[in-house]
């Protein structure tokens, strides 16, 4: 408890007399206000010390580091300078080096245009010399895939891009088609018009490459090729002796089964162990090319041709006929074209898609050969266009040498399905491995931001892996190579009804995923309604052409469906297997990618699209030879890739690859002409009855075979002979009411009334002693039921022998 004695006399006053108070308080307050102020001033000096203590600071780190900070600029900003002139000298040296290379290049061009003309002189000299003779022949096709080609592609230079080879033999045929699709629509047939237009392009180029070449002084330097070792020198040596002990192995299997009879499992067993020895020296001189390092191109290129060859030439060593029958009604339409008459029917497939007939027509005519010796070269010469257009396309996707040869091998080595012979689909073919070959580049040359960001990259990004980056083209290069493409597929659509089809179908996935962008995209869909439109113009061959009538389950099954000779199964069961390892050896090399997809995404998408061929068509149980024959190749090249990616076991893959190939060979040849040969041969009688059949009998009357392998057609005339406006003369057991149990049941009167119900009363029928082969190979009539069918037509008081010789005889009803 506090005393009042101790209370403040100021407040104790205050408390009583309040108005004093009022002045102190007044003056305490101005004390305390003069306290802040003071404070407040001091605070400011404080803080202004502090903010100059501050910038000083600031100042001297600054100053510091700009003397540390300083050195590291300029050094930088010299090593720029540095990097600057370093770039424009190595740029000024590139500028420099093209400028010195320039003139050696018009030089060389100069010298390959010097060449052309050469060539072009040679082969005129040839074909004028050799007028009717398989040599003039073979300087028409020289001049037809070579020199309209080659001239354009010396003419545009550099401009030409990549893989000239392959657009010197695209355009070279689509220019020589253009001339023969001109000729052939206008009934022009004019050997010095057709063979001026098809020199006239190479000598311009000519022209063009010799003036650019003349603006140079240099010549162009041999080049050196690098040192090689010595076991380099010894292998090529060794492919070398492997390739000449081959072709020696081959000439003695042919002189000694010339005289040989041909027997029921054909022509392998007659040309005996000879020929296996020279297809196991041509394949082991490709595999040596392949172990050397370098890989050899020139000895795996010589390689690869002696398999071809050794796969083709019996066609023209042993017959001077075309094999298989089924081929001469493409001689027909050849031939209507060379007697310059119009191509006018308009439920004629042939002549509704004239592109390869005009072509062959065209040769024929500037040869001055008869349709027989022309057509024997065709096979090995589409063999061979596709095989280069493999080859170009592997390199494109994968780069290297060794590749390509090994996926080239395998192509040549199981081709069982026999659909290399004198017709548009191989011509079309071929064109379609060479057209890939530029579209490989050009897909590689895109930008694939929108196929990585759109949905078939969110959605499946795992096919991208690896995907190779983009190679630019220049506009110039990349122009002639749409350029080029698209000519060829004009050329295709106006040739072949199915084949477009393939090449949209290989392409579609690009243009579904997004690689095709923008005008691209709209450019692959005006050319996929490109068959679409012809096929709307020219309608009505719907009518008798069943590859185009729509989706049948027919499509995809076997045309042999009962009991087959041994012969027959053997080659089926040869065909299986050569199926097998390659689609199932594809098919395993692409898993093994799945890592990195991208890197194969190309041929699996060139592979598999194919099979849809199936669904849009009906070729009556023949479809999986065409999905074969488009898709085989890519499983070739995806096998190839898986080979030759290993480098430590790459070797020992390669030979075993090497011995595989000589089973598939052999498997190939037995399913395909070697293993058929006993039918598919043509005798000069079966030649001689077919003209007389398309020549000497009334307009109008309808052909009718027994079965399908007589060489109907083989001239103009057939264009007057028939009325049921089908691609093939027709065969009698095709039709349900002539099968195998009611064919052989019915009488003479029965098959008389029969016949002339179907097929009406102007009719020939034919029967051929080759027809016994085939019906026995294939089980469709009991042995010897031919020729007692024959027997009995003659002997008939309904039919009427209108025409014999020793081998074939046509009958007419009375």
């Amino acid at each position: 408890m506090t005393s009042t004695g101790d209370a403040d006399p100021d407040l104790t006053q205050d408390a009583s007399d309040p108005l004093p108070a009022v002045p102190r308080a007044v003056q305490r307050s101005r004390a305390l206000w003069r306290r802040a102020r003071a404070a407040r001033d001091a605070a400011e000096g404080d803080a202004d010390a502090l903010l100059a203590s501050a910038r000083a600071d600031a100042a001297e780190i600054r100053r510091s580091s700009e003397r540390r900070v300083g050195p590291i600029l300029a050094a930088a900003d010299q090593d720029v300078r540095d990097i600057v002139a370093a770039a424009e000298a190595e740029a000024g040296r590139i500028v420099a080096a093209a400028r010195a290379q320039a003139p050696a290049a018009a030089a060389a061009s100069a010298g390959a245009a010097w060449l052309l003309v050469a060539w072009t002189l040679l082969s005129t000299a040839v074909i004028v010399v050799g007028q009717g003779g398989p040599l003039a022949v073979a300087a028409a096709v020289a001049v037809s895939v070579v020199c309209p080609g080659l001239g354009i592609v010396l003419a545009l230079g550099r401009a030409a891009g990549p893989d000239r080879g392959v657009t010197m033999v695209l355009l070279s045929v689509c220019w020589s088609g253009a001339v023969a699709l001109l000729c052939a629509w206008t009934t022009l047939q004019q050997p010095m018009v057709q063979y001026g237009a098809l020199v006239a392009p190479a000598l311009v180029g000519a022209a063009v490459a010799i003036r650019r070449g003349r603006a140079s002084t240099e010549r162009p330097s041999p080049s050196t090729p690098p040192g090689s070792r010595s076991g380099a020198r010894t292998g090529a040596r060794a492919g070398c002796v492997l390739l000449l002990a081959g072709a020696s192995a081959y000439a003695v299997s042919l002189v000694g089964s010339r005289e040989e009879p041909i027997g029921e499992y054909g022509l392998l067993p007659t040309l005996g162990p000879w020929f296996v020895a020279a297809v196991i020296l041509a394949v082991a001189a490709v595999v040596v090319a392949c172990l050397l390092r370098p890989v050899w191109a020139g000895l795996g290129t010589a390689g690869l041709v002696a398999v071809g060859l050794l796969f083709t030439p019996p066609r023209v060593l042993f017959d001077h006929n075309l094999l298989a029958g089924w081929a001469y009604k493409h001689l027909g339409v050849v031939d209507l074209i060379v007697q310059q008459q119009p191509l006018q029917d308009p439920r004629d497939v042939y002549q509704q898609w004239p592109g390869f007939f005009a072509v062959a027509a065209q040769v024929q005519v500037i040869s001055g050969a008869d349709p027989l010796t022309s057509a024997n070269l065709a096979q090995p010469l589409l063999v061979a266009m596709a095989g280069v257009g493999l080859a170009a396309a592997v390199h494109r996707l994968f780069g290297g040498v060794l590749t390509p040869i090994v996926a080239t091998l395998l192509f040549l080595c199981t081709m069982w399905a026999g659909q290399f012979y004198y017709s548009p689909q191989t011509m079309c073919f071929a064109l379609v491995m060479l057209c890939l070959a530029h579209v490989v580049t050009l897909l590689k040359s895109l930008p694939q931001d929108r196929l990585r960001t759109g949905w078939f990259g969110r959605s499946c990004g795992w096919a991208l892996r690896d995907l190779p980056a983009s190679q630019p083209l220049e506009p110039v290069a990349r122009g002639v190579l749409v350029a080029t493409v698209v000519a060829t597929y004009l050329l295709i659509v106006v040739s072949h009804q199915i084949t477009p089809y393939v090449l949209v179908l290989q392409l579609a996935p690009a243009a579904l995923a997004g690689w095709l962008a923008g005008r691209w995209r709209w450019g692959y869909v005006v050319l996929a309604t490109l068959p679409l439109l012809w096929l709307y113009l020219h309608r009505e061959a719907l009518s008798t052409n069943a590859a185009l009538t729509g989706f049948s389950f027919a499509n995809a099954q076997s045309l042999v469906t009962g009991p087959s000779s041994d012969a027959q199964e053997l080659a089926a069961t040869a065909a299986r297997i050569v199926a097998a390892l390659v689609l199932g050896g594809g098919a395993l090399s692409a898993l093994t990618y799945l890592r990195r997809f991208g890197t194969v995404l190309l041929p699996v998408m060139f592979a598999v699209m194919p099979v849809f061929v199936l669904l849009g068509g009906n070729y009556g149980g023949e479809a999986p030879y065409r999905v074969w024959l488009f898709a085989s190749p890519w499983f070739c090249a995806l096998i190839a890739k898986r080979v030759c990616d290993p480098a430590r076991r790459r070797a020992a893959a390669v030979v075993t690859v090497g011995v595989l190939s000589v089973g598939t060979f052999l498997a190939s040849a037995q399913a395909t002409s070697f293993g058929m040969y006993p039918f598919l041969r043509v005798s000069d009688d079966e030649v001689a009855a077919s003209r007389w059949l398309s020549e000497e009998t009334p307009p109008g009357s309808t052909i009718v075979h027994l079965t399908r392998t007589f060489p109907g057609r083989i001239s103009a005339g057939y264009a007057e002979r028939n009325p049921l406006h089908t691609i093939n003369d027709p065969a009698l057991i095709d039709y349900p009411q002539f099968d195998r149990a009611r064919l052989l049941s019915l009488s003479m009167a029965e098959l008389h009334a029969a016949v002339i119900a179907e097929f009406g009363d102007r009719l020939y029928l034919v029967l051929a002693r080759s027809m016994e082969e085939e019906t026995r190979y294939y089980g469709a009539l009991p042995e010897g039921a031919v020729l007692d069918l024959a027997g009995a037509l003659a002997a008939s008081p309904y039919w009427t022998v209108a025409y014999a010789n020793n081998e074939v005889w046509v009958f007419a009803p009375r």
